[in-house]
C-alpha cells in the first residue's frame, strides 16, 4: 500500500467520522426543536381556549395541559411548568392585540386568578412535602434545618429556605438538561467512533485486496 492509498484511507474515514458527527448534532437540535414546537404549540392551544372561554377553572388548564402532553397526571415539576405558561400567556395578553369576544382586561384578570389558583396548589404541594422536587440529599438538609428552627422564627426560615430550594432545583433541572443533551452526544460520538473503526478496517481492507489483486504500486 503507497501513500496515495493510505491519504485515501485516512480521507474516507475522516469524512465518514465527521458525517456521523454532524448527524448526531442534527439528530440533538432536531429533538430540541421538536420540544420547543410542542410547548409552542400548547401555548397557542392555550390561548385560543382563554379566548373563547373555554377556560373556567386551573382544572380546564392542566387538563389540556395532560392532553397535549400525553402525561396521566399532573406531579410537582407539572405545577411549576404550568404556572410559568400561565405567566408567558400574561405576557402575551399584555403585549399583543386579543381576539374573540373578551377584552384585553378580561382575560388578563382571568389569567391572574388562574395564577393564584396554581400558585395556591403549589403551596398546599410544598406544605405536603416541604421541598419537593429538591434532590434528596440537599432537602435532607434543608428539612433538618427548618426542624430545628425555633418556632417563632420558623416562618421567616421556611420562605428563605424555599428560595433556597427553588434555586436548587432550577440548577438541578439544568443539570439534568445538559447531563441529557451531553449523553445524546456521547452515544452519537460512540457510535461514530464505532463506526469509523468499522468503515477503516473495510477501508484497508479494500486497498489491500486491490493491490494485491491490481498489482497498484
Amino acid at each position: 500500500m503507497n501513500n496515495i492509498d493510505i491519504g485515501y484511507v485516512i480521507t474516507f474515514v475522516l469524512l465518514a467520522y465527521v458525517t456521523l458527527l454532524i448527524i448526531g448534532w442534527k439528530y440533538i437540535q432536531v429533538k430540541k426543536a421538536a420540544t420547543e414546537k410542542k410547548k409552542n404549540e400548547f401555548m397557542s392551544a392555550l390561548i385560543k381556549s382563554l379566548e373563547s372561554s373555554a377556560i373556567h377553572s386551573l382544572k380546564d388548564v392542566q387538563d389540556l395541559y395532560l392532553a397535549h402532553f400525553g402525561l396521566e397526571d399532573i406531579l410537582f415539576v407539572e405545577h411549576d411548568k404550568i404556572g410559568l405558561f400561565l405567566r408567558k400567556i400574561k405576557l402575551h395578553f399584555s403585549t399583543h392585540p386579543t381576539s374573540g369576544h373578551l377584552t384585553r382586561k378580561d382575560l388578563l384578570e382571568h389569567v391572574n386568578s388562574l395564577l393564584l389558583e396554581s400558585e395556591s396548589e403549589v403551596k398546599k404541594e410544598k406544605e405536603k412535602a416541604p421541598f419537593m422536587g429538591v434532590p434528596t440529599p440537599e432537602r435532607n438538609y434543608l428539612e433538618d434545618i427548618l426542624e430545628i428552627t425555633k418556632p417563632e422564627d420558623k416562618a421567616l426560615y421556611k420562605q428563605r429556605l424555599d428560595d433556597l430550594a427553588a434555586s436548587i432545583k432550577v440548577r438541578q433541572e439544568t443539570t439534568e438538561t445538559l447531563t441529557k443533551e451531553q449523553s445524546d452526544s456521547l452515544n452519537w460520538t460512540k457510535r461514530g467512533l464505532y463506526a469509523t473503526i468499522i468503515f477503516s478496517a473495510i477501508s484497508i481492507g479494500l486497498t489491500v485486496w486491490l493491490s494485491g489483486t491490481f498489482n497498484i504500486h
